[in-house]
């Protein structure tokens, strides 16, 4: 009896040692601020991604060359850790939301977290952006009213003619 109650202690005093050997050891690499960073109207695009809320927008961060990263999260700012999109070749991209303007994304801090090894010279680069959609829709006189008028002066300009 008092062999199999020393077992359990000792199991129980190693527990620790073997979830710290089960969790996963991270590497990290932060985005340069220069990358992607001046925002040139090549890089809007609002195509290609889903995003939750489409009114909020989106950023699409690519970790370039990647070697044999098996696993990778990105942070920005305060956010969440969020899980990489998808892998292609060497490249492994992320899809965050919202939107942030350039002038903010300065003060902010962008993390890939990853296991397994980039190749020497992997880095993130801001791909694409997308500032959301506009889904309101405009009241009947903000449209109504400048037609009228068009419409209104064109008129008048042919009675003047006759």
């Amino acid at each position: 009896m008092k062999k199999i109650l020393i077992t359990m202690i000792i199991a129980m005093a190693l527990m620790p040692f073997t979830a710290a050997a089960i969790a996963p050891s991270y590497n990290y690499i932060d985005w340069n601020h220069q990358n992607g960073a001046t925002f040139t109207s090549e890089m809007l695009d609002c195509s290609g991604y889903n995003a939750e809320n489409p009114d909020t927008g989106w950023l699409h961060w690519v970790l370039l060359h990647s070697g044999s990263v098996t696993g990778a999260e990105i942070k920005v700012g305060d956010g969440e850790w969020i899980y990489m999109d998808s892998q292609q070749g060497t490249n492994i991209d992320f899809y965050t939301e919202p939107y942030y303007t350039e002038d903010e994304l300065k003060s902010m801090t962008v993390t890939v977290r990853y296991t397994g090894t980039l190749d020497g010279n992997g880095f993130i680069t801001l791909s694409h952006y997308c500032p959301g959609e506009n889904t309101e829709v405009p009241e009947f006189p903000t449209i109504a009213v400048p037609i009228a008028a068009i419409i209104g002066i064109a008129f008048l300009m042919q009675r003047r003619k006759e």
